[in-house]
């Protein structure tokens, strides 16, 4: 999965779909599932050496308790700063399966839909195709600023 470029798939998810709001739904879900699952499972592996999951078992915890009480809570702040991370770059997903017609359709307003539609009177009024990509890029940006800072504030290791 990681081999195959994520727009990639989307792309080819959301052909066999059809368009529509479930189509970059499903399209989107599906390409992000190895990326949240590798950055849980890296996460969970680093933890489960730690003491207080040693301390929970020696107290009599069992490995659903263990998974529910101590890891659980542990591994959200790294999903969190991911998610909020990667929102940029599904943002652009969504916009570009719109702008190739695979995504929500009319009257559903869309960036990307806005995009395509207004190409043609870019000579006109260019500002009907610009603003609406300037919104992507500026949305996508700020959530990778909004992620980037989340990780200064829940690194645990972080040095001050």
């Amino acid at each position: 999965m990681f081999a195959f470029p994520m727009v990639l798939l989307a792309i080819a998810i959301a052909g066999a779909l059809g368009p529509g709001l479930w189509t970059v739904i499903i399209a989107i879900g599906v390409v992000l599932v190895p990326y949240i699952t590798r950055v849980v499972y890296n996460v969970t592996q680093t933890l489960k050496e730690e003491e207080f999951v040693e301390a929970a078992r020696a107290y009599g915890a069992n490995d659903i308790e263990i998974v529910v009480f101590e890891l659980l809570p542990n591994v959200m702040p790294s999903l969190v700063v991911f998610v909020t991370t990667i929102l940029g770059r599904i943002i652009i997903v969504a916009a570009g399966l719109s702008f190739f017609g695979l995504g929500v359709g009319p009257p559903t307003p869309d960036w990307g839909l806005m995009i395509n539609e207004n190409r043609g009177f870019l000579g006109q009024a260019p500002g009907a195709s610009i603003f609406p990509g300037l919104m992507v890029v500026l949305v996508s940006l700020s959530f990778n600023f909004i992620g980037d800072g989340l990780r200064d504030v829940l690194d645990p290791y972080r040095q001050e």
